[in-house]
């Protein structure tokens, strides 16, 4: 299992709509993880969401400005 086949899978699901919609369909996350395995994306629920939160990783959490959506209760 590595964080190179979550890649890779995120890779495929970004150029191929239909590949997406048929994993997105598996309810259980058992199944869900086999079928992957089966299509070649050896990786751990936990890669997928390391590889998926990487972006944010990199960049510091802001404050919104005045001229974004304020979370209710805050001003």
């Amino acid at each position: 299992m590595s964080v190179e086949a979550a890649r890779r899978l995120f890779e495929r699901a970004r150029s191929d709509p239909d590949f997406l919609f048929r994993i997105a369909l598996i309810e259980d996350p058992e199944e869900r993880t086999a079928v992957l395995a089966a299509e070649g994306f050896d990786c751990t629920t936990q890669e997928i969401a390391d590889v998926c939160m990487q972006p944010f990783a990199a960049q510091p959490p802001r404050r919104p400005s005045s001229a974004e959506p304020q979370p209710p209760g805050e001003t």
